[in-house]
């Protein structure tokens, strides 16, 4: 009974995405707004949180790595000498 019970909740997700699929392109063919607002329901469904906290994470790493670069760049030009510096130490 629960290997049967598998198939159809198979069966279902597969009917479910398939309608999900294809019924907001055929909507955008049709110019049918219901149809074509199913593909916002089901990607508001599909994100959790999980995905939430690696986007977040992700823009937290970039920022940090921004941050060392504009410190890096920030050292590098001062121990540079300026233009006007270097006219000085060649002659």
């Amino acid at each position: 009974m629960i290997p049967e019970l598998g198939q159809v909740a198979l069966l279902l997700a597969l009917a479910v995405a398939l309608v999900q699929g294809t019924l907001p392109i055929a909507g955008a063919a049709r110019g049918n707004r219901a149809w074509m607002a199913l593909a916002r329901i089901s990607i508001r469904t599909s994100n959790c949180g999980k995905c939430q906290a690696t986007k977040k994470r992700r823009r937290e790493a970039i920022s940090r790595r921004r941050l060392h670069l504009q410190k890096w760049a920030w050292v590098e030009l001062n121990y540079r000498p300026h233009a006007y510096q270097a006219c000085a130490l060649t002659t």
